[in-house]
């Protein structure tokens, strides 16, 4: 039996920066991975912000994850951070972050911060990642859901 593996699902994902070309793309994937999303006008505005870092992930001419961070001082703060569905669980997210995290300690961060709905999976990936709880914000999200505040030391 042949088994046919499509380049595409196990290419390595090329990280760049983000551009306003890629805007439409990171739109999709933020509304098919979040039931609030974030509106377009707020990632233009993000990837405008002169203390931000905005990466998206490559395969190809794909953009498949981004991910979204600022840096004021010593702290850095992941915004967001999102792998289309279909290429979950496949390292992405992780190489996103890797390459985040580099670039805010390169900006002089030694601690970086994020907020994440309790009980959702990415719980893990975050711990995965190196980030612990630090705290809880409650009814922190629209639909009055609590947020766990985690954190990482670089």
């Amino acid at each position: 039996m042949i088994y046919l593996v499509r380049e595409i699902d196990i290419a390595e994902p090329n990280i760049r920066v983000a551009n306003p070309n890629d805007l439409p793309r990171v739109l999709e994937i933020e509304r098919s991975s979040f039931d609030t999303p974030y509106t377009p006008d707020y990632l233009e505005m993000l990837l405008r912000f002169e203390q931000g870092v905005f990466l998206v992930a490559e395969i190809g001419s794909s953009i498949v994850g981004y991910v979204v961070a600022t840096v004021r001082g010593s702290h850095g703060h992941i915004i967001s951070i999102a792998v289309e569905p279909k290429r979950r669980r496949m390292g992405i997210g992780s190489k996103l972050m890797k390459c985040a995290i580099e670039e805010l300690r390169r900006r002089g961060a030694s601690i970086v911060r994020l907020e994440v709905k309790k009980g959702s999976p990415a719980v893990n990936f975050y711990l995965s990642a190196g980030f612990r709880q630090s705290g809880i914000l409650h009814s922190y999200y629209d639909d009055g859901s609590d947020a766990l505040s985690m954190e990482r030391s670089l």
